[in-house]
């Protein structure tokens, strides 16, 4: 079992996918065929098991998986273990999507440092549903 020191994101109160996905990255060096299903609101905090170390499938607040060097598929959950939430990382998702230029069937998107690409790739999609169901 290995703790997982994740901040709350901007004002939210519950761990944000993309701080859990980067930091399951960085953590397992996990590169391909990667899979994270969020199952719950993570509003403590979070420690990464042997998805075979759970009694019961239910405990997983999220389930992780990669394909290993080798071929092998390695699976993780993520549980909650109790500990509060004590940092808090400033986020401003506008911002994350401010240099994006829109086209009738185009995205185009800048490369920021500032963000995580997964950071990037989730507040565009959201910020390009919010076009699609304003344009209905």
């Amino acid at each position: 079992m290995t703790a997982l020191d994740l901040p709350f994101k901007g004002g939210r109160d519950y761990l944000h996918g993309t701080d859990l996905l980067q930091a399951l990255v960085e953590m397992t060096g996990a590169s391909v065929d990667l899979s994270l299903r969020m199952q719950r609101m993570m509003r403590v905090g979070v420690e990464l098991v042997p998805l075979e170390a759970l009694e019961d499938r239910r405990q997983a607040a999220a389930l992780f998986s990669h394909r290993e060097r080798d071929g092998e598929i390695r699976r993780l959950a993520v549980r909650e273990d109790g500990r509060p939430v004590l940092r808090r990382t400033p986020y401003d998702e506008d911002q994350v999507t401010s240099d994006a230029r829109f086209g009738a069937d185009w995205v185009e998107l800048d490369p920021d440092p500032r963000f995580t690409e997964i950071e990037r790739l989730v507040a565009h999609q959201k910020s390009l549903a919010r076009r699609c169901v304003a344009d209905v």
